[in-house]
């Protein structure tokens, strides 16, 4: 669509998208209608261009997680930070669909008590972050299994629960209206890619030959649901 920003790694693939029989909203969002999906380019083989610079801070910052692993047993302080680190990470990764919560209102939904939709899913963000980082540590290879393991987790307890553990097979978006990606604000892959996409991020994953810290933050996060759910946005100091 004339004038819409071009993805700077990956394509916008143009897909005529038409809803169910049993689709909602009004008419004009019932209407086929031509969307743009955001494919992106394989990553098995990515070689990143570096600078000197941006190098050797990747190099101090691996020695820097290495050393930190070889003395962890000597560290039993840092075990409250990484809790309090992994909680943080998930609750930013939990903004980007719009999920916002105060602490005590997340602590009270992590121990089950007082659990609302929002809770429940900023909740199972933080379990799948736990899932994931025990899978990685196991002494293999990742497999696509472990990864539809994660999504498991990540939605178990949720409305959406049903979904977990399936690559879907329809169209997603994120944003906009629930019943149309007419306005969404990022429409994924098309189901087809979704096998070949999967196995390219899988084999990046397993890669050994880049930085580590380049490489976990080279990951992108795929969408959770089908079709997305309205977003929910509360006051960051919610009780």
């Amino acid at each position: 669509m004339a004038g819409e920003l071009q993805p700077s790694r990956g394509r916008l693939e143009r897909r005529t998208w038409r809803p169910s029989q049993d689709h909602g909203g009004a008419w004009h969002r019932r209407q086929a209608q031509a969307i743009g999906c955001y494919v992106p380019d394989p990553v098995a083989s990515w070689d990143p261009p570096l600078t000197a610079a941006t190098a050797s801070i990747l190099g101090e910052a691996d020695a820097a997680v290495h050393d930190l692993n070889r003395d962890a047993p000597q560290l039993r302080g840092l075990d409250a930070l990484s809790r309090q680190l992994l909680r943080q990470e998930s609750i930013g990764s939990s903004r980007i669909e719009g999920l916002v919560m105060g602490q005590r209102r997340l602590a009270r939904a992590a121990a089950g008590v007082d659990g609302d939709d929002t809770a429940v899913a900023i909740v199972g963000n933080i379990r799948a972050m736990e899932r994931a980082i025990a899978l990685a540590a196991e002494p293999r290879e990742v497999m696509l299994g472990d990864l539809l393991s994660v999504h498991r987790t990540l939605l178990h307890g949720t409305r959406d629960e049903r979904l977990g553990g399936i690559v879907r097979t329809c169209q997603n978006w994120v944003g906009g209206s629930p019943f149309s990606p007419a306005v969404a604000e990022c429409i994924p892959p098309p189901p087809d890619h979704l096998e070949a996409l999967l196995a390219d991020l899988i084999a990046f994953v397993n890669r050994d030959d880049l930085p580590v810290v380049l490489q976990r933050r080279s990951r992108t996060p795929s969408s959770r649901r089908s079709i997305p759910s309205p977003t929910a946005t509360v006051a960051p100091d919610d009780a």
